[in-house]
């Protein structure tokens, strides 16, 4: 099943209900890491810390 994380998407795969495993295609894996860039992360906690 397709779903959202905010702002990227993964496939979640689950196994025998009790192990999730999330896969990405090569444009889901783009997104993540667009969304993880160094600058984005201190963003987050900056906002979270103040």
């Amino acid at each position: 099943m397709r779903c959202s994380r905010g702002n990227f998407e993964v496939i979640e795969f689950w196994v025998e209900n009790a192990v999730l495993l999330e896969l990405a295609t090569p444009e889901l894996a783009e997104q993540y890491t667009s969304a993880f860039t160094p600058e984005k992360i201190a963003g987050y906690f900056a906002a979270q810390n103040s």
